[in-house]
């Protein structure tokens, strides 16, 4: 079919679904399903953008995903000959039923000639082709959609941009059986996490073969429970695992709803790691310092962090971005942890954002998608379970480290060291001062009766004096140092100094002075 051939079928297929005069939610899914499989595949992204589609359309979107008519098998042998050569020399057998059809491709169960269960991802036939022709199309006949008054976003060509780029990465095979190799070796250590293995002799752009996960979906909390699966277990160790992927690993699951994680034998497994995101060291770092200063309810340090994770399209008033951060916080500040809801407090960011000309970069916006989609995966299999909880206890997990790590320990010790060494020249340099006046070589033009007697008494307030510039000294350095060790330290120190002066004090007072 020619551009302009598909131009006319989108827009016939447009007018005659009235999506303004027929607005609602099962219309657009409707509508979705008759423009083909790259609208199919919008709109399965789309299904989890709680933060441009109102609710209702976000659950009737996710439909999409299990609601996409299969290729003929006849297709699907010959896609398989022309990419892998002659099948026969490769599987005992393959299933004509596909166990799953999506919007870029299907998958069906085989048996390798060696004898392993594995399943065939086979890509649909000229979608790359398809989806930049629809996509460009699209935007020429956005003006016909009038969506704005169905999203909540003015640049709508951006958020197609955004997708398709998203979408042009999953249909490369190749690079989710790299995701799916990284995927594992990030997770070595993690008993309970893996991903189907990969079988690199039959890999390529449009075919990817695996091994056959013979499992129960998150879909099915029955099955679980008959089972015998502890479903706040699961949830409990998904969130976590879901938290270290995104601070710890900086390489997380972009689409983590339901159908895309199954249990086996015991294990978290997930599958369909097309859309995979990245966050670098420094991204981490400044979501780490937004988190805590969530907690903190500090609307200049989260402003700082999120400014540093974004894109400025326009001027910012930033009187405004931080009252309305403060709005934002203010809403959770009394709320118990568990309770706060964190589809609904990363929809009204990404509006604060939005509203004061900021864009936020596009790994942290897969992020807050996947966050999103994973709370609501929790939400369906287990209420008494949420992130925010998750993240709460990494937090303090991470200040811990943070606090105990080898790198922190030698700063402070180096800290430590430095401050020591001032306390000890300081006093030294006075105490030299006052034997220099004792010894004569320093001389003051003042006459005193008594002078000896005088003396003595110079020195010892001197003495005080420096104890009490030292207790100064060490009080203003606990109040500027972001070291709680080195704090106590100098608390710990002042302390005794105060003591110490406190007690000479009452001593003079009852010996009349000097």
């Amino acid at each position: 079919m020619n551009e302009k051939t598909r131009f006319k079928e989108i827009v016939s297929i447009l007018k005659e679904s009235d999506l303004i005069g027929k607005k609602s939610s099962e219309n657009l899914c409707l509508t979705i399903s008759k423009l083909g499989p790259t609208f199919i595949k919008i709109g399965q992204i789309m299904s989890s953008r709680y933060d441009i589609l109102p609710k209702e359309y976000c659950d009737e979107l996710a439909k999409l995903r299990s609601n996409v008519k299969p290729m003929n098998f006849d297709e699907v042998e010959q896609i398989l000959e022309e990419e892998l050569g002659n099948t026969e020399e490769i599987f005992k057998e393959i299933s004509k039923t596909s166990i799953g059809s999506a919007s870029m491709a299907q998958v069906h169960r085989a048996k390798l000639i060696t004898g392993e269960d594995v399943v065939i991802k086979v890509q649909r036939r000229n979608i790359y082709e398809t989806m930049t022709m629809d996509v460009r199309l699209l935007k020429k006949a956005i003006s016909l959609l009038h969506l704005n008054s169905i999203v909540k976003v003015t640049d709508l060509n951006a958020v197609i941009d955004e997708i398709y780029n998203v979408a042009k990465e999953e249909m490369n095979f190749e690079l989710e059986a790299r995701h799916l190799e990284e995927f594992r070796e990030n997770n070595i250590d993690i008993a309970y996490v893996t991903v189907p293995k990969v079988y690199k002799n039959y890999v390529t752009k449009r075919v990817l073969v695996m091994e056959y996960i013979d499992g129960v979906s998150l879909n099915h909390k029955d099955k679980l429970i008959e089972q015998g699966y502890d479903l706040e277990e699961i949830g409990l160790k998904l969130s976590n695992n879901y938290i270290k992927q995104a601070l710890d690993d900086g390489f997380f699951h972009a689409d983590p709803h339901q159908d895309n994680i199954f249990i086996c034998d015991g294990k978290i497994v997930f599958l369909d790691l097309g859309m995979m995101g990245r966050i670098n060291a420094r991204s981490k770092e400044k979501l780490n310092k937004a988190m805590k200063a969530i907690v903190k309810n500090d609307i200049v340090e989260l402003e700082h962090a999120l400014l540093s994770v974004s894109t400025t399209t326009k001027s910012i008033n930033h009187t405004n971005l931080r009252a309305e951060i403060q709005n934002v916080l203010d809403k959770n500040v009394n709320e118990d942890i568990q309770n706060i809801n964190v589809i609904e407090f990363s929809n009204s960011v990404s509006d604060i954002l939005r509203k004061n000309n900021l864009k936020l970069d596009n790994n942290i916006t897969l992020l807050m998608r996947g966050i999103c989609v994973i709370e609501g995966t929790l939400e369906e299999i287990t209420p008494n379970i949420n992130l925010s909880i998750v993240l709460s206890n990494k937090l303090k997990e991470n200040s811990f480290r943070e606090l105990f790590s080898r790198e922190m320990l030698i700063n402070t010790g180096k800290n430590i060291a430095i401050g020591a060494n001032s306390l000890i020249e300081l006093p030294s340099e006075l105490l030299n001062f006052v034997k220099d006046v004792n010894r004569g070589e320093t001389k003051f033009d003042i006459e005193m009766a008594n002078s000896d007697k005088q003396v003595n008494k110079l020195e010892k307030m001197l003495h005080q004096l420096v104890i009490g510039l030292l207790d100064v000294a060490v009080l203003l350095g606990a109040s500027i140092v972001n070291n709680n060790v080195l704090r106590w330290i100098y608390l710990f120190f002042a302390l005794i100094f105060t003591i110490w002066l406190f007690t000479q004090m009452l001593k003079d007072h009852f010996h009349n002075g000097y």
